[in-house]
């Protein structure tokens, strides 16, 4: 995502990062609708690329983005269980899921300098999340 840019220039852009809570964000083709398309998607797909650089996260709450066909959604599930509906693709870009536990671990392992964890989204953290954001190799300050 950022393969050229020097150190510098990758401490500044991965300093402060805001993750949406949507697992929408790692998806290519929704990813491009956020306002903040690059960041958050390069961190959590390549932690151990990016995560040096990062000194804070905040986590919130998904912003109002329009999936591919415009339509915004504020429909929030949990689970992973498809709608009586079906369970289409369609269906899948107007459903907000929380981004699965195993990437927000990944990225936080790989934040070896890590300062503050900030949990600002509607739905709880996965468990043991801030058990690793307060890992050994951590200095960090949670909110």
């Amino acid at each position: 995502m950022f393969p050229n840019e020097p150190k510098s220039a990758l401490h500044v852009i991965f300093e402060n990062v805001a993750i949406q809570d949507d697992a929408r964000t790692l998806d290519v083709h929704c990813v491009t609708s956020l306002a903040s398309y690059g960041c958050e998607y390069a961190l959590m797909l390549s932690p151990d690329s990016y995560g040096a650089f990062v000194r804070r996260i905040n986590i919130t709450d998904p912003l109002m983005f329009s999936p591919v066909d415009g339509v915004t959604t504020a429909s929030i599930h949990q689970d992973s269980v498809p709608s009586a509906e079906g369970n289409s693709e369609d269906d899948a870009l107007h459903v907000i899921r929380p981004i699965p536990a195993k990437y927000l671990e990944a990225t936080l392992r790989a934040c070896v300098n890590l300062e503050e964890f900030s949990w600002q989204s509607s739905t709880p953290p996965p468990d043991g999340i801030c058990e690793v954001s307060q890992g050994p190799t951590h200095r960090t300050r949670s909110s």
